[in-house]
């Protein structure tokens, strides 16, 4: 292979590692995940983010090698690969959530559905120990199940909040926003209340 062409694969490889998918983490957030490092070096997606920093220690070396190979020959060379960088960085979370959308078509079950908890909040408010959370959920369902069970998971709170699970229709292939209200009892009777989106959901195929 010659020289210049690592530069370009090394490019590549850099803003596949370093850029978020339709779901708002990097194939470097799932390496560091995989193998038990947290891809922040503070919680809370806080702090330095590791698969960012990676990604410019290869996307800057291959960078000034393409444009040492190519400017030669292609004086517009730096200015093209700065326009193809910033494109792929807006256009691969909707390459992504396309290829899933196709390649997911069949899925069953758990495969079926994705959900973007970072978008995703509830609205609570408590009387006594009984709790009502307006939500808005975004699901990603790439394939054929139309029903599921869904609860609220709050993280990092001081209230000890446990939701039933709701019962949603949803359409096959198809991102949908939706919201829906979930009752639910609070053990510490606190009376917590507010807007909340550090949370995660629970998902239930029904069959």
């Amino acid at each position: 292979m010659k020289k210049e062409l690592i530069f370009i694969f090394t490019i590549l490889f850099a803003l596949i590692f370093l850029t978020n998918t339709h779901l708002h983490y990097s194939l470097g957030d799932l390496i560091f995940e995989s193998i038990g490092i947290a891809p922040w070096t503070k919680e809370n997606q806080n702090g330095f983010h590791l698969a960012v920093i990676i990604g410019l220690i290869f996307l800057i070396p291959g960078i000034i090698g393409t444009v040492r190979y190519y400017s030669p020959r292609y004086p517009k060379i730096r200015s093209r690969i700065f326009i193809f960088c910033i494109a792929f960085v807006f256009l691969y979370p909707l390459a992504t959530e396309k290829a899933l959308f196709l390649f997911m078509r069949n899925a069953e079950g758990m495969k079926s559905f994705d959900i973007l908890n970072e978008d995703s909040r509830c609205n609570i408010q408590t009387e006594g120990n009984e709790v009502k959370a307006n939500c808005s959920i975004t699901i990603f369902n790439y394939g054929n199940e139309d029903r599921i069970a869904v609860r609220p998971i709050l993280l990092d709170s001081s209230a000890d909040i446990h939701f039933e699970k709701r019962v949603i229709s949803i359409t096959p292939h198809s991102k949908v926003n939706i919201g829906t209200e979930f009752n639910g009892v609070q053990g510490n009777g606190t009376g917590f209340q507010g807007s909340i989106n550090r949370l995660k959901f629970e998902i239930d195929v029904i069959l």
